[in-house]
Parts: structure tokens; sequence; C-alpha cells
């Protein structure tokens, strides 16, 4: 049964890593139906599982299997183990349980040893944010050719622009840049940050 952390995880790598439905099902030992039903069902699966589930067979084989997850992180992409190569190691060795319990037990581990990203979706209220970010343009002035400081401040949920040129990234400039937008927007957003940065 698809748990709610696996979900998210196949989610992630779906819309974010891009990865194949065929790829994700490898390596978290579910079948391509359940990766499919996961990724299209926005709300989390109802069922949560209180306790692990026992291996008792593959206990032994456990520390070996971390080994190999871990090994994966020094190996390019092309030649890291999958779940099933994992399985024919451990089964050299002697194990003889079933190949799903490794797969389930290897994603286990992947996502434990996975570096967790965080993704803040990008939504914004017409009215409430706007971005500011300076940039650099090459002009005749005077006739002659200068690098000038661009100003530039744009709505988040419209992407209205606007832009001015100063000769430098000052504090008047900076200061001076703000007011001539508002003037020219017609209006104050409730917060302003930098173009690279996530408002909350």
């Amino acid at each position: 049964m698809l748990q709610v952390a696996d979900q998210y995880q196949i989610r992630q790598a779906y819309y974010i890593e891009k990865k194949s439905q065929r790829e994700i099902a490898r390596e978290f030992g579910y079948s391509r139906n359940t990766i499919k039903k996961a990724i299209e069902q926005e709300e989390a699966f109802k069922y949560r599982q209180q306790q692990p589930v026992k291996a008792p067979v593959l206990g032994p084989y456990k520390e070996r299997l971390k080994e190999l997850v871990e090994a994966n992180r020094e190996l390019p992409r092309k030649q890291r183990y999958t779940a099933r190569k994992m399985y024919d190691i451990i089964r050299e060795a002697g194990y003889q349980g079933a190949e799903s319990t490794v797969r389930y037990h290897v994603a286990q581990l992947r996502k434990a040893t996975r570096k967790q990203r965080v993704y803040i979706p990008l939504e914004y209220e017409p009215g409430v944010d706007m971005q500011m970010d300076w940039g650099e343009a090459v002009v005749e002035l005077g006739g002659e050719v200068t690098t000038v400081k661009l100003f530039n401040l744009r709505w988040c949920y419209s992407r209205k622009l606007f832009v001015c040129a100063y000769p430098s990234e000052k504090q008047e400039c900076f200061l001076e840049g703000h007011v001539r937008a508002f003037q020219y927007f017609g209006g104050v957003p409730q917060r302003v940050a930098p173009q690279n940065s996530v408002m909350l």
C-alpha cells in the first residue's frame, strides 16, 4: 500500500525532477498503476501504516543494502545500482526473500538519504506584491557611449513592468526609482522584494 510520504516524493519526482513514471516505479518499488494513481490523485492517500513492516528475512542484508544506496551517491547516474541489481547482489549472498521487500526497503533508504528540497508555489494576489531588480544597458548619452543602471520594478501578479535608467545604484536612485514607479502605476503594493527572493 502506498504511503503518504511516498506519494509526496513520487509527485515531486514526476513534476519537479521530471522523471518518467517507469523510472519512478523502479526507484520506489511500486507498480506503474500505483505511480500513475499517486501522480493524478491530488489528495493524499488516507491509508497510513502505523507500524513498520517486519522483514526478518531481510534483516541480515539491510546493512549491505544501505552500503549500496550510499555508494550510488558517488557513482555516475548510468552506473548506479538499481533496486533490481541490489536484489540480485544480496540474493547471491544468500537472501531468500521477495524482490518487492528489497525494493520497498531500498526506496525507504533512498528517501532517508536524499536531500530534501523545498518548493514554494509562486502564486500572487493582484495589487499585493512587487519585485525589484537592477540591470544594465549600454546607451549613447551626450554623444558618449556609457553604461547606465536600470531600475526595474514589476508587479508579480500581472508582470507589468516599470524601468528607469540611473547613473548608479546609489540609495537616492533606489528611492527615487520606487517613487517614480509608484506614480507610474498609480498605487503602492503591500510588499516589495528583490527579484530573486521569495516573499512569504
